[in-house]
């Protein structure tokens, strides 16, 4: 086996700016950049690549295999195959109206003004939860390293922007 760990652009050590926007179709292409890569290795068989997904990557994972013929295997570990229905699912029907009707409609006009999406905390450890309320930050606790820091994969806020393109 060979294998590729990637960080997705905007995070991790992954280039791009504005930092932290969880944009799936990015994500799709993130994988299929990785897919380029290992074909031009010479230790790699580009006939047998494989991709893995978790969660919310486990959708990414589904949609990357469909599009990219090169894709000949996809493990796609309990996957967000909804992103409406999922993030809808995390909020009560009050907040979720209050995100698409205020919230959404507000940062689009601020991003159309030239000022930047406004950045929301994830949930803890349910990464790209990504709640229209502020959640106690204390959650993010249990994925804190030894010596305090979090893991660069873990991103402690994204953009509202985000939300839109989920």
């Amino acid at each position: 086996f060979a294998a590729l760990a990637i960080d997705y652009r905007t995070f991790g050590e992954s280039s791009g700016e504005v930092r932290h926007q969880v944009f799936p179709l990015w994500q799709v292409e993130d994988f299929r950049s990785g897919v380029s890569y290992l074909e031009t290795r010479k230790d790699v068989d580009p006939g047998r690549i494989g991709i893995w997904g978790m969660s919310f990557a486990g959708g990414v994972v589904l949609y990357a295999a469909a599009y990219d013929p090169r894709i000949k295997a996809v493990v796609s570990q309990t996957p967000v195959v909804n992103g409406w229905r999922w993030a809808q699912g995390l909020r009560t029907r009050g907040e979720w109206e209050k995100l698409l009707n205020v919230a959404l409609v507000e940062d689009r006009r601020r991003r159309t003004a030239g000022e930047p999406s406004r950045l929301i905390p994830h949930s803890g450890a349910m990464y790209a939860a990504m709640p229209f309320s502020e959640p106690d930050m204390a959650e993010v606790d249990v994925m804190r390293e030894p010596d305090g820091s979090l893991p660069m994969h873990v991103a402690l806020r994204v953009t509202l922007e985000s939300m839109e393109k989920v």
